[in-house]
């Protein structure tokens, strides 16, 4: 399986953040519902707009402080599923 890869990511609005993937793939990437709704609450600290805004590129992903990111694999998928909807 092939590792997608975030080459640029700014964000947007609410709690969406238009991505850049290695393959050129690119889009907006909601995650609204995956921090209210996912059930693990090391994510409640993102729904706080302000820690939200606060991610930076670190080894090819979203990444917030130290201890918090989200594998690109699952934004990637996202990004593909939300172009189906």
């Amino acid at each position: 399986m092939y590792k997608h890869n975030i080459e640029q990511a700014k964000y947007e609005t609410d709690y969406k953040i238009f991505v850049v993937f290695d393959d050129q793939s690119k889009g907006i990437v909601d995650l609204k519902n995956f921090i209210f709704n996912n059930g693990f609450s090391v994510f409640n600290r993102l729904q706080d707009k302000q820690q939200f805004k606060n991610f930076i590129i670190k080894n090819h992903t979203l990444v917030w402080g130290e201890d918090l990111d989200l594998a690109p694999e699952f934004l990637y998928d996202l990004l593909l599923n939300n172009d189906k909807n």
